[in-house]
C-alpha cells in the first residue's frame, strides 16, 4: 500500500522505510530510546528524499524499540 501511495507511479522502484535511532539522555544515569521513522524515495539516488512517517504508523516499531531496551537492562 505504501508503495501506492508514496512510490514512483512511472517505474517499478520500491519505496523504503528508513529508521533513525537515538539514545537520548532522560536523567542522570538514565537515557531513553527512541526512534524516527521515514518514508524514502528514490533510495540512493540523486533526487533521494524523506517523508516522516505520521505518529499512526510509527506504533510497529514500538515492539522493536522495546526488544531493543530489554537487551540493554540485561546487562
Amino acid at each position: 500500500m505504501s508503495n501506492f501511495a508514496y512510490g514512483n507511479w512511472l517505474g517499478d522502484e520500491p519505496i523504503w522505510m528508513r529508521v533513525k535511532v537515538n539514545i537520548v539522555p532522560a536523567g542522570e544515569m538514565t537515557f531513553r530510546l527512541q526512534c524516527s521513522a521515514y518514508i524514502v524515495r528514490d533510495r540512493g539516488g540523486a533526487t533521494e528524499e524523506e517523508l516522516a512517517v505520521s505518529k499512526v504508523r510509527k506504533g510497529k516499531y514500538k515492539k522493536l524499540l522495546e526488544e531493543v531496551a530489554r537487551q540493554f537492562t540485561r546487562k
